[in-house]
């Protein structure tokens, strides 16, 4: 388990890169990814209207 924290903080390590090198764009595709995925999850919730 403790030797594998190097190999994780080497995977961990592109996630903070993008959030400092500018590529802002990215995180708002992803943001607006998650925001459309929930909006999805709460219209599986509400009961459907019968015609």
């Amino acid at each position: 388990m403790y030797g594998k924290l190097g190999s994780t903080a080497f995977l961990a390590t592109p996630a903070g890169a993008l959030a400092c090198t500018g590529l802002d764009a990215l995180w708002y595709v992803v943001a607006g990814f998650t925001l459309v995925a929930a909006g999805f999850a709460v219209g599986r919730l509400l009961p459907r209207r019968r015609k």
